[in-house]
């Protein structure tokens, strides 16, 4: 076993008992555990989904249909209400996240292989705009395996003459989670191609928002993940971020000591962090056809192992810039102007580490 898994191990195997102790001292009895959909199959587990849009219509309308969507799948799998007494009596934070320990406690107590989580990015019933993100986190490396971030908004599958023009969220909901599942691939649960052992291993810090929409910087950090897990990044799972920050008693927004960088690096093998501030984020407001959103952030690189910052760009972006004729071409979407901001930081993150990721090769399980 090498350094790294030994340490993580050791950090793992605290933070359980850190759990269980605590789950103890309540005397709450095990919570029963269901399953739905096949009878084959690797077991999955879905996490409460952090709800960005602040809409509950978003959460009525986008849970049954991840529900529907796994079922016809074929997957078996646990609903984020029946996980969430268990998660409760461990006192887990698991809304659109989750930790090492979490992870691994779930894994045990519910034999679940796959954790499914992630966050509503976007649901606008004025300018008709939905966006999702969701990954899969196999339960027993602790890796992330698959990731999406899918966005449109209505009137994107307008065309001439008003020819197509979907005027039902519903409608809008439902072409969303068929990309994201498309996307996540088929079967859904089968094995990938990951990152290669020497491709890059990135944390995403969490960015700083001082745009006017509330989790704006959660949005962006969730559609940069997904960007780099499908380029081939070793992306680790901002839940394991987060939770080192609670036993450090830190917090970061768009900034991290270099302690606490040290730390991630010598946990995880860490190489690199980004992070980072939302300045401006806005949904497209007023007539559909002509309105458009807009969105601006700073983006830093930093090296883990000696805590020293590398690079910084700053990327805008407006959904009037692919127009090529009478409005076509338009990005009417926001989760779709983000895709193409964090595609960009991307771009110059592979210029600046002077390789693009190395094609995968099969690991994970």
């Amino acid at each position: 076993m090498d350094g790294r898994v030994s340490r993580l191990m050791t950090l793992i195997v605290a933070l359980v008992a850190c759990l269980a102790a605590s789950a103890a001292c309540q005397n709450v009895p095990e919570p029963q555990v269901y399953y739905h959909g096949g009878d084959t199959g690797p077991r999955l587990a879905i996490l409460p989904l952090a709800n960005h849009s602040g809409r509950m219509e978003a959460v009525e309308v986008l849970v049954p249909g991840i529900h529907e969507r796994l079922y016809e799948a074929g997957v078996e799998f646990m609903t984020a209400q029946e996980l969430r007494p268990l998660l409760r009596e461990h006192r887990i934070r698991g809304i659109g996240q989750i930790g090492a320990g979490g992870a691994a406690l779930i894994r045990r107590k519910t034999g679940v292989n796959y954790i499914l989580l992630g966050s509503i990015d976007v649901y606008d019933e004025q300018s008709m705009d939905v966006a999702i993100s969701l990954r899969i986190l196999n339960a027993r490396s602790l890796r992330l395996v698959k990731a999406t971030s899918v966005s449109a908004a209505a009137e994107d599958y307008t065309g001439f003459f008003d020819f197509g023009r979907v005027t039902e969220m519903s409608v809008v909901a439902d072409r969303v989670l068929d990309e994201a599942f498309e996307n996540l691939g088929w079967p859904l649960l089968a094995p990938t191609k990951l990152a290669q052992a020497d491709a890059k291993r990135v944390a995403i810090i969490p960015f700083e928002n001082m745009s006017e929409i509330p989790q704006a910087n959660a949005i962006m950090a969730n559609i940069l993940l997904s960007n780099l897990l499908a380029e081939g990044y070793f992306t680790l799972e901002p839940g394991f971020v987060n939770e080192v920050f609670l036993l450090r008693r830190t917090m970061a927004r768009g900034a991290i000591d270099v302690e606490t960088l040290r730390f991630l690096h010598e946990t995880f093998s860490i190489d690199i962090a980004v992070t980072g501030v939302v300045d401006f984020m806005q949904s497209a407001r007023g007539d559909l056809t002509l309105s458009v959103p807009s969105l601006a952030f700073g983006a830093r690189l930093l090296d883990a192992d000696i805590g020293r910052p590398r690079a910084a760009w700053d990327i805008r972006r407006e959904g009037t810039e692919g127009e090529w004729l009478l409005g076509l071409g338009r990005t009417h979407s926001l989760g779709q102007l983000g895709d193409d901001a964090t595609q960009e930081l991307i771009r110059l993150l592979d210029i600046e580490l002077d390789e693009s990721p190395p094609e995968g090769d099969p690991l994970g399980e």
